[in-house]
């Protein structure tokens, strides 16, 4: 991990921290384009998603060996999917959620956070 955070610390040199992005949530699945992903996360197979608060909050992997969810090619233009219907169902994620959600990086977590609606969970509880 703190190999993770010194290589990531703070903002990729691709963007500014803030900027919004839209990433496509559909059945568990979370979908990058080819842009989002070379913006945040170039050359990183893997990452790691972790709930915070209201948010989701994305975290590149740099080593194949610490595991995470694999960021698959989706298509020849290089668009991404995260695959992560068991965290959804651990999370109390509608599993049948289908939105855009805002994403902006966050230099303090080194990771890009997924802002995620009320609607999105199968309990009022699991949102907080």
């Amino acid at each position: 991990m703190f190999r993770f955070m010194n290589q990531y610390k703070g903002t990729p040199a691709h963007h500014t921290a803030g900027t919004d992005a839209c990433i496509h949530i559909r059945n568990g699945n979370l979908y990058l384009d080819a842009s989002l992903y070379e913006q945040y996360f170039p050359q990183i197979h893997s990452v790691i998603l972790l709930k915070r608060d209201r948010a989701l909050l994305l975290l590149p992997v740099t080593n194949a060996g610490a595991g995470g969810l694999l960021l698959k090619i989706r298509n020849a233009r290089g668009d991404r999917v995260i695959h992560a219907q068991e965290f959804c169902r651990v999370h109390g994620i509608d599993e049948h959620f289908a939105q855009m959600v805002s994403a902006s990086w966050d230099e303090k977590s080194a990771g890009l956070m997924i802002q995620m609606p009320s609607s999105a969970y199968l309990d009022e509880k699991a949102y907080v």
